[in-house]
């Protein structure tokens, strides 16, 4: 199960023909299984495209398919709403003079054929040691309840996301 995981995580990822077929079809409980090990590794919605890349014959049966279909679902709206939050808060911040640094999640995200079937998290920003206090000084006036955790991140949320501030 794991061999076809990554097959189909390859082609997913990559946009490209499935080169291990032989691997397919898969069980109903494989396949069953496989959709839990993808959503585990929070890699279903490339998993996903790579189930699009069998042929029809080779696919799961609709039973399995669906529930999938609604987590990509799931993924790609969450996305959309991280993406509209990071693109307010990157205004707000930059508008402030400050120059923030998206990485992980989002900024990842924009590399793959797919962004909006990456499963992200929170947004990890990025901030030069002297902008660091300004930019939690800016959050704090627009009212935001922040923690700074024990690595000395500062975190909010912002229109519903989870948002970390980290020092460069």
């Amino acid at each position: 199960m794991h061999t076809a995981l990554f097959a189909l995580l390859r082609a997913g990822l990559w946009e490209r023909p499935i080169e291990e077929l032989a691997l397919f079809p898969l069980s109903d409980e494989e396949w069953t299984q496989l959709f839990k090990e993808a959503r585990r590794q929070t890699v279903t919605g490339i998993v996903y495209r790579g189930i699009g890349l069998l042929p029809e014959a080779l696919m799961p049966p609709m039973q399995i398919l669906l529930p999938w279909v609604a987590e990509v679902d799931r993924i790609e709206r969450n996305n959309r709403q991280t993406n509209a939050a990071l693109a307010a808060l990157l205004q707000r911040l930059e508008q402030r003079g400050l120059h923030p640094i998206v990485m992980k999640g989002q900024g990842v995200a924009a590399m793959y054929e797919a962004p909006l079937c990456r499963e992200c998290g929170d947004i990890d920003l990025y901030f030069y040691v002297e902008e660091r206090k300004k930019a939690a000084e800016v959050v704090r006036a627009a009212g935001m309840a922040c923690e700074i955790h024990a690595d000395g991140s500062l975190c909010y949320t912002f229109q519903g996301v989870a948002i970390e501030h980290h020092a460069v």
